[in-house]
């Protein structure tokens, strides 16, 4: 997905369309409502330009962890499509893995 600038204004109003990751997120959460979602997604790694815990494992849109992505997650832990995959399904669940509520 390419980001386009729309401009100031019409980001405030309209912000999935104005960031890739939080398009992409809206377009793909099936479980948890979209703006729950990019809540944490934007708590965890500010939608994707924070990608990599520097102290822990936990990297991502969503900080999922090497042992959590490899138990509980398929994919690429690095590709947002998959990290929003795993989050759709595993938050419902276990909603108390991410302290960003």
């Amino acid at each position: 997905i390419e980001k386009i600038d729309k401009g100031e204004e019409f980001c405030s109003l309209n912000y999935i369309e104005c960031n890739p990751a939080a398009e992409l997120i809206s377009q793909n959460v099936k479980n948890v409502p979209v703006k729950t979602a990019i809540r944490i997604a934007t708590c965890e790694s500010q939608l994707g330009k924070y990608t990599k815990n520097p102290n822990s494992t936990a990297t991502g849109l969503y900080q999922f962890t090497q042992g959590t992505w490899k138990n509980y997650c398929r994919g690429d832990i690095n590709d947002n499509l998959d990290q929003i995959k795993c989050f759709d399904q595993l938050y419902p669940k276990f909603p108390g893995w991410w302290e960003c509520k």
